[in-house]
């Protein structure tokens, strides 16, 4: 049963509705690519959006700050500025010729949240802040949550400045000075948290749906459970012998492509078997696997070979088991295949439950909305890292037809709008009361 207020709000949000797809049409049309578009994490196409919605914000009202790395804060002033705000917000950086609404979708429903409260007069108890954070994709930089690690104090100096982009070779500290922020001034306060569990009482985000669960239901929205920890290695390089395809013969050749398409085969029937079994969530991802381009052909036996390696779970015991199983897999083939095999660089992040109050919460809304969402755990996001830092979380997904992190991701704004309006009455019922 909604109050007279909550009717006020969610008509406000409602006529909302073409404002927020002008904004949403705007940044597709600014970082479009050959397909999909692609706005990488501290590039000029990021800061377009950021400086965007900071001039919107501005336009409403809201007390608008950009701090040291260039992410957006833009408040909502409560009634009593002494009590712990609630953090509405998500990225605005994607992957290369990705989707339009990876991220950029909860920046907008957290923009019409507080727009609606503008609109219908309402006035928080509480101080209600939208963040848009950058660096939330790893392919930038080879690490994800960058911009929320940072403001939450979990990201030092010395990693940052050890960051370089994949596309420039570049180092983070040279982008955002490229941007015409100062790296001195993060350097001073990288390791000390902005947003902590002591100012921040909640932290809510709307994103895209990552695979078509809620389409397949035909359903709008979803209340996500949990998200996924993870391993990411990525690149594990297997090193053999490179010579002639017909002339080495077959007790000579070192070939390091059969030996990582063995290691890959034989890992994934052990990971199937383990879903079987043991009614296991993994989940493994080969998102890249290459030779060398600079030696390799047709006619050459390739020795070096390169993949990543990407194994998620909500269980972190399944996430080491995997892990095990890997590096025993890579150490009976490197014996049997007389190749080497290096796994480099390792990342990664632990499994996180959801706050169940906050969920509770949000599944209250949607049924006063007269609106069904589904419950099921996701794949990485920002709200994992508040979630660490000891700040209530939790997320509401939208509707999509095509999966994430592809060019052919879709939502209807119909979709959208229920998806918000359930995001929306939960976060004022917060603030509010």
């Amino acid at each position: 049963m909604l109050t007279e207020t909550e009717t006020r709000l969610t008509r406000a949000l409602a006529a909302r509705a073409d404002w927020i797809a002008a904004l949403m049409d705007w940044y597709r049309e600014t970082s479009r690519d050959v397909e999909g578009i692609t706005r990488p994490s501290w590039g000029e196409v990021e800061e377009q959006g950021l400086e965007r919605i900071a001039e919107v914000c501005a336009e409403l009202g809201l007390e608008v700050v950009r701090d040291e790395v260039g992410q957006l804060f833009a408040t909502l002033p409560g009634a009593q500025r002494d009590l712990p705000q609630l953090l509405i917000g998500s990225h605005f950086d994607s992957v290369n010729r990705g989707g339009h609404y990876d991220g950029y979708a909860g920046v907008l429903a957290a923009l019409g949240t507080l727009a609606a409260m503008v609109d219908a007069g309402v006035t928080p108890e509480r101080d209600v802040t939208l963040i848009g954070m950058r660096g939330e994709e790893s392919p930038w930089y080879g690490i994800a949550y960058i911009g929320s690690r940072f403001t939450c104090g979990d990201l030092g100096w010395e990693e940052m400045k050890a960051l370089r982009r994949v596309d420039t070779g570049k180092t983070l500290p040279e982008h955002i000075a490229a941007l015409g922020y100062d790296p001195e001034a993060v350097r001073a306060v990288a390791g000390t948290p902005r947003i902590n569990a002591t100012n921040t009482a909640r932290y809510m985000e709307l994103h895209i749906e990552q695979g078509p669960v809620c389409e397949d239901a035909g359903i709008s929205a979803a209340i996500p459970t949990a998200i996924r920890g993870n391993v990411r290695l990525p690149r594990v390089t297997c090193t053999g012998v490179h010579a002639h395809a017909s002339g080495a013969p077959f007790g000579q050749r070192y070939d390091a492509v059969l030996a990582t398409v063995e290691v890959l085969h034989r890992f994934e029937k052990w990971w199937k078997a383990r879903r079987a079994k043991s009614g296991s969530d993994a989940l493994l991802t080969v998102g890249k696997i290459h030779t060398d381009p600079g030696q390799e052909a047709m006619t050459v036996v390739p020795g070096a070979c390169s993949f990543s390696f990407n194994y998620s779970s909500t269980d972190a015991a399944e996430i080491a088991r995997g892990v095990a199983e890997l590096e025993r897999l890579l150490n009976t083939v490197a014996e049997d295949r007389r190749v080497r095999f290096e796994i480099g660089f390792r990342t990664g992040s632990s499994p996180q439950a959801l706050d169940a109050g906050l969920r509770s919460d949000l599944a209250r809304a949607a049924k006063d909305l007269d609106l069904e969402a589904l419950s099921f755990p996701v794949g990485g996001h920002d709200a994992q890292v508040f979630a660490k830092s000891g700040i209530p979380a939790a997320m509401v997904l939208v509707r999509n037809q095509n999966g994430s992190h592809n060019p052919h991701e879709a939502m209807e704004m119909a979709h959208f709008q229920e998806a918000a309006a359930i995001y929306a009455l939960a976060a004022a019922r917060f603030a509010v009361a």
